[in-house]
């Protein structure tokens, strides 16, 4: 790691040396690890539902009628574009697994296949960013970056969920390394190159998720305070752009919801004028900063300040990044997920910062000049011991798809599932469902009174189904909470999690396989 951040292979800026091959390897790590992200936790929960079923609706349905939103809308409508684009570049793969797999009834390679295809352009947002440093601060401030993103936890394992945030943060990506590149060049043409980065945010927000605008407001004013773009021709092609925007994502997103719609229009009503955000929680002002970008950027948070204040040819993007922070916090409800366009530019700034610090402790003697880099190790080391432990514990969060999961590795001839709210929002998705004909699922809340009793009745009782000839087939275990008493105790191998049945698989005693009911279910229940 030392040797890395050193550049010891002699390749500075732009020039080429033996660390190529090493910057070339470091590029794999970031997708190493979002892929074994996805491989350890591939079901999706409430807040991907919309993008990761749009997804299997627009690869395998024909008729929007069919389409799960048409069910299932969500809070808030969504855009369909984000997962267009992403199934645009997943189907000729899923295309080609399904002719290989030979098994046209199942259909989860495909889950995969969508994750990988936005996970891996996530990644090469991030590849050509660390390229971007690499030019503008040298090899070790990109291998910096490239190891800071690699051992963090949360920007790699959403990186790859059909989160509205995930989909916005492959244009965010693409403008930030034009941002970078701008600042490499000349007045002209850093104009050019600024104008462009400012219109893929601003079809981003407009389309994928308007709280970029919370972020491109800061940063306009920047560059308009260091003269980098001109102000009326820039807030010309702004509204321009905005405006086109929103006329493609109505024309787009307006087919499938079937009436006149501006899915980040409503979204922004939802969130500014009605308020609604706050019934799912608030927080205080302070939490981004005390809570939030510590738990994201590990242990080098420490030296975010100092990175700021330091890396002054990336102060234009970093201060503005710092002041998006400030201002989402004005709002009473957050989550870690509305910050995300700030960690890439908080690890770039890291990663120059630490880079300088170790040019220097190597060009120095004593004790300082050999501690530095074991401090730097010893924090990527712990960064990346805390991400596996996050990383581990999250495998435990969809007890609901590893039930269903279950259920068709047990029974293998069908019959009818109903799947209650709890295990839904616990990981099952239409991926998991076999679409030839010999499974039935049903996802309503509870069958219409007055409904001849038949096995795939849903209750919130476990018990009604023993009374009523059930049994349980298989429970599945989730996430619970901490061992408290273990961690008072420092018994912490193996990591103290609270783990529990938290999804059940009843079966009909004696039903036909014909007519085999089962039931997906999401009490606390154990047989």
């Amino acid at each position: 790691t030392v040797s890395v951040l050193n550049c010891a292979g002699g390749g500075g800026r732009g020039v080429p040396g033996s660390d190529d091959n090493m910057g070339t390897m470091l590029e794999l790590f970031p997708a190493a690890a979002m892929l074994a992200y996805l491989c350890s936790a591939p079901y999706t929960k409430v807040e991907e539902s919309f993008g990761m079923q749009a997804s299997h609706d627009i690869l395998y349905l024909r008729n929007v009628s069919q389409f799960d939103h048409n069910t299932y809308p969500g809070v808030v409508e969504r855009s369909f574009i984000g997962p267009l684009a992403v199934t645009a570049v997943a189907w000729p793969f899923v295309t080609l697994a399904e002719a290989a797999l030979a098994a046209p009834c199942v259909k989860i390679h495909a889950l995969y296949l969508v994750r990988a295809a936005l996970g891996l352009l996530h990644v090469w947002g991030l590849v050509a960013v660390g390229r971007r440093v690499r030019a503008l601060f040298g090899c070790g401030a990109q291998a910096g970056f490239l190891l800071l993103t690699s051992v963090q936890f949360h920007q790699l394992y959403y990186a790859s969920r059909t989160l509205p945030n995930s989909f916005a943060m492959i244009g965010f990506l693409a403008a930030l390394e034009l941002m970078l590149k701008a600042e490499t060049q000349r007045a002209g043409d850093r104009r050019a190159t600024l104008s462009y980065a400012l219109q893929i945010l601003t079809v981003s927000a407009v389309i994928l998720r308007m709280d970029l605008a919370i972020f491109i407001a800061p940063l306009l004013l920047a560059y308009f305070a260091t003269s980098r773009v001109d102000v009326l021709p820039t807030c010309l092609l702004g509204i321009q752009t905005g405006l086109c925007s929103v006329a493609v994502s109505v024309l787009v997103d307006s087919v499938f919801w079937g009436r006149l719609l501006w899915p980040e229009g409503t979204v922004l009503y939802f969130n500014v004028v009605e308020n609604k955000s706050s019934d799912y929680g608030v927080s205080p002002f302070y939490w981004y900063f005390t809570h939030a970008l510590p738990k994201a950027l590990g242990a080098p948070y420490l030296l975010l300040p100092y990175a700021v204040w330091q890396v002054k040819a990336l102060r234009v993007v970093s201060l503005p990044a710092v002041a998006f922070v400030a201002l989402y916090s004005l709002l009473p409800h957050k989550e870690l997920r509305f910050v995300f366009y700030a960690l890439p530019i908080f690890n770039v700034a890291i990663a120059a910062a630490a880079a300088g610090l170790l040019a220097r402790a190597r060009a120095g003697h004593g004790w300082g000049a050999r501690a530095l880099p074991l401090v730097f190790f010893g924090a990527l080391a712990a960064t990346l011991a805390f991400s596996g432990v996050l990383g581990y514990t999250s495998s435990w969060n969809y007890p609901g798809g590893e039930a269903l999961h279950q259920l068709h590795q047990l029974r293998e001839d069908g019959g009818r599932v109903h799947i209650d709210t709890a295990s839904s929002m616990l990981g099952v998705t239409r991926f998991q469902k076999d679409h030839c004909g010999a499974w039935y699922y049903d996802k309503t809340p509870a069958p219409p009174s007055g409904t001849k009793p038949f096995a795939f009745e849903v209750t919130a009782d476990p018990d009604a189904y023993l009374k009523k000839g059930y049994h349980a087939l298989y429970n599945a275990t989730g996430f619970a909470g901490i061992d408290m008493e273990r961690v008072k105790a420092l018994d912490l191998v193996p990591l103290p999690l609270l783990l529990k049945p938290l999804s059940y698989v009843m079966e009909l005693r004696g039903a036909p396989s014909s007519h085999l009911h089962a039931i997906v279910t999401g009490t606390d229940y154990s047989p």
